[in-house]
Order: C-alpha cells, then sequence, then structure tokens
C-alpha cells in the first residue's frame, strides 16, 4: 500500500502523531505545517510540489495507492522498461532488467505528462463516451415515451375490436331473433289455418248430425232413403279429409329450438382478438467517434517526412529529409529508433522502398544517390 499520508511522515519517524497539511509526492509523504515549512526552505526539497490534503484525498483510491517507491526494494523508481511495461528502481534494472534495451528515465517518459497526446485523447474519449451515453439515454427515453404512446393507441384499437365484436354479435342476435320471429310466425300461421279449416268441418258434421235428427222425426222413409245416400257421400268425403290430414305434416308435432352448432365453445375457446408483437429496430442513434485514434507518437528525429514504406513486420521506414535520417516506428506505433544517418551517407534522402522477398531497404537522396541496406527480419 501507499504510505499514510494523512499524518505528517517526518514527525511520524520521531514517534510524534501529527495530522499532515500538505503532500509531497517526490517524498511520497504528507506534512505538518511546521515540517512543510522546512521542506519549503530545505535544498534538498525546496524544488518540490506539495498540494493539500484535503485536495489529494480527491482522488480515486485506486491512484492513491499508487507507490512512488519499489514495492520490493522500497527505493523510488528511477527507471522505466517499454518492454516489460512496468517502472523500475535502480535495484529492479539489476536484477531484472540488465538485458532489456527498450528503457528510459522516469522523469524524462513523466516530462509534461498532464498535456501529453495520450492524456488527451483518453478526455476526448471520455468526452465522446459521456456524449454517447447522453445520446443512448436520451433514445432511450424517448423509446420508453414512444412505448407509452403505442401502448395507448393499441388500447384504443382493442377498445374499437371489442365494440366491432359487440356490434356484429348484436347483429347476429338480432337476426337470429327475426329468425325465430319469422318461423314462429310461420308455423302459427299453419296451425291457425288448419285449426279454422277444422272448425269449419266441426260445423259442417254437427249440421249432418242435426239434418239426420230432423230427418228421423219429419221426413218421409223416401226422404230419408234418398238423403242417407246423400250424406253419406258427404261423410265419406269427411272421413277422407281426416285420413289425408292424418298422413300429412300438419298434424305432426311442431318445436322449435336454437341449434348453436358449439357456437360457444368455439367463442370460449378464443383465446385473442389480436396479437402483441415486439419489433426490434435498429439504433438510430449516430455515435460520436474520434478521429484518428491510431496511436500518436512524438518522433523529435522527424522532420520534413518524404518517403516511406512497410517491412514484413509491419515497422514503418520513414525518410526524414529535414533530419537527415531514416527513422523505424514499431507496427503498434508505440516505439521509434533513428536506422540511419548521414554518417550512412544520407543526405536529403526522399525515396524508401522495403524489398519484402530479400529484407533490403533502398534509399535514394534528392541529389540522385542511392542506398542499399540489408535489415535484419524477426521472421
Amino acid at each position: 500500500m501507499a504510505s499514510n499520508w494523512t499524518v505528517c511522515g517526518v514527525c511520524d519517524s520521531l514517534k510524534i502523531a501529527k495530522p499532515s497539511v500538505v503532500y509531497c509526492s517526490e517524498c511520497d509523504e504528507g506534512l505538518c505545517d511546521e515540517c512543510d515549512k522546512h521542506h519549503a526552505v530545505s535544498k534538498a526539497s525546496r524544488a518540490h510540489c506539495t498540494i493539500p490534503v484535503d485536495e489529494y484525498n480527491k482522488l480515486p483510491t485506486d491512484i492513491l495507492e499508487i507507490r512512488h517507491n519499489c514495492l520490493k526494494h522500497n527505493e523510488k523508481y528511477l527507471i522505466y522498461c517499454r518492454k516489460h511495461d512496468c517502472p523500475c528502481c535502480h535495484k529492479c534494472v539489476i536484477e531484472s532488467h540488465n538485458d532489456c534495451k527498450d528503457i528510459i528515465a522516469i522523469v524524462d517518459i513523466i516530462k509534461d505528462v498532464k498535456s501529453s497526446n495520450a492524456l488527451s485523447d483518453i478526455e476526448h474519449i471520455l468526452v465522446e463516451v459521456a456524449e454517447n451515453l447522453e445520446k443512448i439515454t436520451k433514445d432511450r427515453k424517448d423509446n420508453l415515451t414512444s412505448l407509452i404512446e403505442q401502448r395507448k393507441r393499441i388500447e384504443i384499437e382493442i377498445q374499437q375490436t371489442r365494440i366491432k365484436i359487440n356490434c356484429h354479435l348484436d347483429q347476429v342476435q338480432e337476426d337470429l331473433m327475426k329468425e325465430l320471429n319469422t318461423k314462429m310466425e310461420r308455423e302459427r300461421k299453419k296451425i291457425e289455418d288448419l285449426l279454422t279449416t277444422l272448425e269449419k268441418k266441426r260445423e259442417e258434421i254437427e249440421e249432418y248430425k242435426r239434418t239426420i235428427t230432423n230427418i228421423k222425426q219429419h221426413a218421409s222413409d223416401l226422404q230419408t232413403f234418398l238423403a242417407i245416400k246423400q250424406i253419406e257421400n258427404n261423410v265419406s268425403n269427411e272421413e277422407r279429409f281426416l285420413e289425408i290430414l292424418t298422413t300429412s305434416e300438419s298434424l305432426k308435432q311442431i318445436l322449435l329450438s336454437l341449434k348453436d352448432k358449439g357456437v360457444f365453445q368455439k367463442i370460449s375457446n378464443f383465446k385473442f382478438i389480436g396479437q402483441i408483437e415486439v419489433e426490434m429496430r435498429p439504433i438510430e442513434v449516430v455515435m460520436t467517434r474520434m478521429k484518428g485514434k491510431q496511436a500518436q507518437l512524438e518522433v523529435s528525429a522527424l522532420k520534413y517526412p518524404r518517403g516511406i514504406t512497410v517491412d514484413n513486420d509491419g515497422n514503418v521506414y520513414v525518410a526524414s529529409s529535414g533530419t537527415n535520417k531514416v527513422i523505424v516506428i514499431s507496427s503498434d506505433g508505440k516505439r521509434f529508433m533513428e536506422m540511419l544517418s548521414v554518417k550512412d551517407g544520407l543526405y536529403n534522402p526522399s525515396v524508401l522502398d522495403y524489398d519484402k522477398s530479400t529484407n533490403q531497404l533502398l534509399v535514394a537522396n534528392e541529389s540522385k544517390t542511392a542506398f542499399l541496406f540489408q535489415v535484419e527480419s524477426k521472421n
């Protein structure tokens, strides 16, 4: 863990407990008011910059836990190894990084780091991420508002569909009632017509009966004999009427019933009047993306670049006519080295060509002189 900057480091070493008021990153310890005054005038520390502890405490915990001294040797970091991407103290270099060539002094690598392109790029990316988050948030909120409006619209559509179904069922009911009344009226008329006919027949029979009674009382035998023939013929007609009537449809029992053919069962099995579908469409938010996100490398030896070429490993060779050098930039864009210079015959180099089959680099000067160099390939 990092040192405890909440107490004065100097006083703490003297077994005196005093709270710190400032923090010195060079000394990696807190200082009380009195020690801060001595610290500010001491020859060894007068150039150190201190910050109030309250301000320093505003840093995130993971930043506060970054040490300025080596965990293993408890010595100040002096070197940064680019190969292993780690800070090293003097003993670390001797023990583990003695063969590493790509090392640089900590003071050089952290110089102007707060104004570096890397930090600036991160700030720009954070701004873009925040903007994109804001756009996405707005889009999702708009989508939520749209969903609420869509739900209201669908609710109205469902209600309207229900009304249409009700109207349709009302019409079906009305038509069925009309059919019931029509058939009822038709069958009623048939029965009433038959009853009228039967009533007439009954009256005729009663008349025949009265006629026979009168004949028996008042007619002569001759009149009776002749009348019987006529009455017998009429009675036979009435008998035939009854025979025909009993075999016709007129005397069948008429019943009215509702044959729904399982309509209610079908309706009860009808579980929905529509289906709610969820459609997914591509997001319409246009994301902001920083232009030129490729790694930026400040190459001090590069001035007035002219020719450029690439080898089999993706390393980039650039002819710097202003410094009479050929600069090699690593494929990841993080490192560079000066490969050729004036001592190799370069003067205003302007054309480069790398032969990938032979691993040879052709360099042509503006003065029409050219040189061929063999390049060691990692492959």
